[in-house]
């Protein structure tokens, strides 16, 4: 079965005790059990000071109630932007240091029928500074009900961020795409390793290689990078002596000079990996 505890006032309410939390103005929150087993287990929920409905069979977990936790809604006039409907605050006995923040866990059942952590989201302070923390939030996995030491993360690095990145998924024969956006009418993007690390692009079969860059330089096809190559100067050639042509001798030096200069563009390529060794 499934009952809601509403406060109706514009006042926040604090929910009955041992359940946490506090309801703001018009804010509800809807648990998966039965109206008696409320009432029974917190009497004090109906001291008037909350709106409790019991949602009985009208509510689509009334039938399922393992598929679904408590829900929170909030009613409000805005209309153009998000309205904060749940808050969870992380304060410390201590004095707060890097990397203090709140967790959000999730776990699910496994085929065994033991409950495992799948995954979390985290949001946590890398600079507790007062008036100018770095706040990030991250997606972190679980693999074998342990969360690994690290996920995918974003953090603020500047006080006035108006761009950042989107990614847009595709239908079938479509490419998917990840692009900046934000009010800036020309964005630049920036993707790089950390320290000596790459950067690669590869194929669909995520072993073939085709370009890499790193401090050093890039190359392609998984050579090892290279930095940027000597210029090579524009070839000039002149002819000496009358006509009707040059000697066999001024022949064969230019042809040498030629020669040189595309085994040296060569060997750019070659260190590059443009061509093969």
């Amino acid at each position: 079965m499934g009952v809601q505890i509403r406060n109706s006032s514009l006042e926040p309410v604090a929910l009955p005790h041992p359940l946490q939390g506090i309801l703001r103005g018009r804010q509800a929150v809807r648990l998966s059990m039965a109206y008696s087993s409320l009432t029974a287990s917190f009497p004090s929920v109906t001291n008037g000071a909350l709106e409790i409905t019991d949602l009985g069979d009208s509510w689509s977990g009334a039938n399922d109630d393992a598929s679904y936790g408590p829900a929170t809604s909030v009613n409000d006039a805005t209309n153009n932007a998000a309205s904060t409907v749940a808050t969870f605050t992380h304060t410390t006995t201590g004095t707060a240091a890097a990397d203090i923040g709140t967790r959000l866990l999730f776990r699910t059942e496994n085929d065994a029928g033991s409950v495992v952590t799948s995954g979390a989201v985290v949001s946590s302070l890398a600079d507790v500074t007062a008036s100018s923390e770095i706040g990030g939030v991250a997606m972190v996995p679980a693999y074998a009900g342990t969360l690994a030491g690290a996920g995918l993360a974003v953090t603020a690095n500047d006080a006035s961020a108006v761009n950042g990145w989107i990614a847009v998924p595709s239908a079938t024969g479509i490419h998917v795409q990840m692009y900046p956006y934000g009010s800036d009418a020309n964005i630049a993007a920036r993707i790089s390793g950390k320290g000596t690390g790459s950067i690669s692009l590869v194929g669909g079969n995520n072993t073939t290689i085709g370009v890499t860059v790193n401090n050093t330089g890039l190359s392609f096809f998984n050579a090892p990078t290279v930095a940027q190559q000597a210029a090579q100067a524009a070839l000039t050639l002149s002819l000496a002596g009358d006509m009707p042509g040059p000697t066999g001798g001024e022949i064969a030096t230019r042809l040498n000079l030629i020669e040189n200069r595309l085994n040296a563009v060569s060997a750019a390529l070659r260190n590059l990996g443009l061509i093969a060794t």
